[in-house]
């Protein structure tokens, strides 16, 4: 069998793993890695019997038409990875894809792909098959002809190797892999994405495999490693023995995790930072303890997470907090007193984006009665939809707010003589993008995407 796994690109870097998989868009032009590829073409480059090829134009900045030109022939199977804030673009792609290889199989993955499957039967004949598993589970069923029993310990080791690693580099060059520790979260927050694409339950990788993992990415020359579990620290004692290994064998790299904060304490951050780790990421979501409730998210006390945001700073760890705007019942009061908590807790950066609700169809549906989730939900290269999810804002005006919030937190929380630099950065890397994104919608309701 000949196989084609494609990440596509129309001019913006797309985070594809980003966010429960539906995709984010970047600002700047450095690619993540898509974890789940990674493993999907791992899982096919051991299968003997698949001729396996692989293009990520997302890391190459391949145009359409670029991928025309590198692709080897006429495939099988054409697995294409798609994102909500490139969605209606994939689709066109893969109708292309199709046409041109009209006697392949046309596979539409990712999450974004599964919210949309009733609408692609419907309306998109050119794609044979939308995947309701991620990437990796699909490609393994596909080959093994069963249903898919796949855990996170059954994954090889991701074979980096088979694909453009030297361009998943950080904005000072250095590269930068992913890997998973574990997968899952128990919390069971209702507006997570993660949760509605790879469930609740908890799988936790064998150290030994993640000490392979983290060697082979170090092997290629990676000095930054982020673990993308949702929950990394979960499992304290874990964690904690992951950490003594790495210091044991002597394993020189820098780390990034993302976690619940309230589940750290001085001895797991002493340990974590002797490990090597350097960047934390965590959401706080809002200020608003009775919209987090309603949401199911546990609400902590910010004095505790004010401590130990405090004490990761102590030990020169950087830290992302994660706030959400838009919610149901936003007003004016509820987002100044989101954005004085940010101010309270002063983590060195903040990201503030829009709201989404859950896709769980029953869930949508009784939010949004009147909607279906069709393409045009997703508006191109945001993380946001065209919905109105508060009552009293705009999508719009969300998203000129969060933009705002962004920018006037970074330039709060600036050290005194780096005001100017923090200033400059924000705005030259926030112009250029929405200068670009505009300019790119404009071009693509006049062009095909194939004449880009």
């Amino acid at each position: 069998m000949k196989l084609l796994l494609l990440r596509p690109y129309y001019g913006i870097t797309i985070n594809s793993d980003m966010m429960g998989d539906l995709g984010t868009s970047e600002h700047l032009p450095q690619a993540f890695p898509d974890l789940p590829m990674i493993y999907a073409a791992t899982i096919a480059k051991n299968d003997k019997s698949v001729q396996l090829d692989i293009i990520d134009a997302n890391a190459e900045k391949l145009l359409p038409k670029d991928v025309i030109k590198r692709m080897n022939g006429k495939y099988d199977v054409i697995i294409l990875k798609a994102a909500s804030p490139t969605v209606r673009y994939d689709i066109d792609f893969a109708k292309y894809l199709k046409r041109y290889n009209y006697t392949s199989r046309m596979v539409f993955a990712g999450h974004t792909a599964k919210l949309l499957k009733k609408w692609i039967a419907v309306n998109i004949p050119e794609i044979d098959d939308v995947p309701e598993i991620p990437m990796e589970y699909y490609v393994n069923s596909m080959l093994e002809n069963k249903l898919p029993s796949l855990d996170i310990n059954e994954f090889p080791t991701p074979d980096y190797s088979l694909f453009p690693y030297d361009k998943y580099v950080v904005i000072s060059g250095e590269k930068r892999g992913t890997l998973y520790m574990s997968r899952g979260c128990a919390v069971g927050c209702s507006y997570c994405p993660y949760a509605s694409f790879y469930g609740k339950k908890f799988e936790f990788r064998e150290l030994d495999k993640v000490l392979s993992d983290i060697k082979h990415l170090i092997s290629l020359g990676f000095k930054i490693i982020q673990f993308r579990d949702q929950y990394f620290t979960a499992n304290k004692k874990t964690v904690l023995e992951l950490c003594k290994r790495i210091i044991e064998q002597g394993l020189k790299f820098d780390w990034y995790c993302e976690t619940r904060l309230e589940s750290l304490d001085t001895e797991l951050i002493d340990t974590m930072t002797a490990a090597g780790m350097k960047f934390i990421f965590f959401g706080v979501e809002s200020a608003e303890g009775n919209v987090l409730q309603e949401f199911n998210r546990p609400v902590y006390k910010h004095e505790k997470t004010k401590l130990l945001i405090d004490y990761l700073h102590k030990k020169n760890v950087i830290t992302l907090a994660f706030y959400i705007v838009g919610f149901p019942n936003e007003t004016w009061d509820t987002l100044q007193s989101t954005y004085n908590l940010a101010m309270k807790l002063e983590s060195k950066c903040a990201v503030f984006s829009t709201y989404m609700p859950s896709f769980q169809e029953e869930e949508f549906k009784e939010q949004y009665p009147d909607k279906e989730i069709t393409p045009d939900l997703f508006i191109p290269f945001e993380a946001a939809l065209n919905l109105k999810t508060a009552k009293n804002f705009s999508m719009k005006q969300m998203i000129d707010i969060k933009t705002q919030l962004s920018f006037i937190y970074q330039a709060n929380v600036s050290e005194p003589d780096a005001l100017q630099d923090a200033f400059e950065n924000h705005y030259y890397h926030t112009s250029r993008y929405i200068n670009s994104v505009n300019n790119l919608r404009s071009k693509l309701e006049e062009i095909s995407i194939m004449e880009l």
